[in-house]
């Protein structure tokens, strides 16, 4: 089973968030449930439009989406500059750089600046 077989994106049912096929159900509302402790069976029984091989399939599709980082690019196809101070954790940074991001680290001193006067520094 491929997630893909299971798993749409319809831009015309919830505005375009991943949702088992023939269904309204997104694969957001699947992990908020598991998230929040519910079993499979659970689910199953309160929405009986969907098997087990759904919950898998949206499970399968949120792992392969979290794997993959996209950089947001500007109009001209550059990619966006991040400024990180010490809110950001390290994994967030490493991610964003092997995914082509430019990162700026801010120091200390630069703290309260604003986010424009820290680029043209």
């Amino acid at each position: 089973m491929r997630p893909n077989d299971r798993i749409i994106i319809d831009p015309n049912v919830l505005v375009g968030k991943p949702i088992l096929r023939g269904t309204r159900i997104s694969v957001e509302l699947l992990l908020e449930l598991l998230s929040n402790g519910w079993s499979h069976e659970e689910i199953l029984k309160n929405y009986p439009q969907i098997r087990r091989v759904d919950i898998l399939a949206a499970l399968k599709y949120a792992a392969i989406s979290e794997g993959r980082t996209r950089v947001p690019r500007t109009t001209e196809g550059k990619s966006v500059t991040f400024i990180a101070d010490e809110n950001i954790p390290y994994e967030v940074i490493k991610r964003l750089r092997g995914a082509g991001a430019a990162i700026i680290s801010v120091p200390e001193e630069f703290r309260d600046m604003s986010d424009e006067r820290i680029m043209k520094v």
